[in-house]
């Protein structure tokens, strides 16, 4: 049941953001509070919160490197960084899944969800002349891709999102 009103959420994160280019912050912290009680209802809280808040640090590492560069690049300051190339509801958003995923699966589905991410906006100005659109929908178009997940392993696909020797074992 949480699952479904997850999958719910992030079409309506997808939606705020696809259409207005902003996502309401409770949405994120609705859905920080459902994933992890779907965390909680698999393992033990302690395995969950380690996580948690190892993903949470991943968050933290990818965010500032990626000021470091921008600041640098672009020689601006971090308010025009996060007005201009960062979205708060991007961060907001990575940070409501982090206690969806293990480690591994979270840097796995993450980096993919971006990859997916980018392909689609790439496309989506090619073929669409009338998307005058110049930043990414990125936590719309990542929630997108998160809700097909969630449909696939409805329909089927056998898939633990805290086992990561799916990922292991291809190494």
């Amino acid at each position: 049941m949480l699952s479904v009103i997850l999958v719910i959420l992030l079409l309506i994160i997808a939606y705020q953001d696809l259409q207005q280019r902003s996502v309401q912050w409770i949405l994120m912290a609705i859905a920080a509070g459902i994933t992890f009680a779907i965390g909680v209802i698999r393992l033990p809280v302690a395995e969950v919160l380690t996580y948690t808040l190892i993903n949470l640090l991943f968050i933290l590492v990818q965010v500032g490197l990626l000021t470091a560069y921008l600041l640098v690049r672009f020689k601006t300051n971090v308010q025009g960084i996060f007005s201009s190339y960062i979205g708060l509801g991007d961060i907001l958003f990575w940070i409501g899944l982090a206690p969806l995923f293990s480690t591994m699966n979270f840097i796995c589905f993450h980096l993919v969800s971006m990859l997916v991410s980018l392909v689609f906006f790439l496309l989506l100005k090619k073929f669409n002349t009338r998307a005058n659109v110049q930043t990414v929908p990125l936590a719309g178009l990542q929630a997108l891709f998160y809700t097909g997940v969630f449909i696939a392993v409805w329909c089927g696909w056998k898939y633990d999102f805290y086992n990561d020797l799916v990922f292991l074992d291809l190494i």
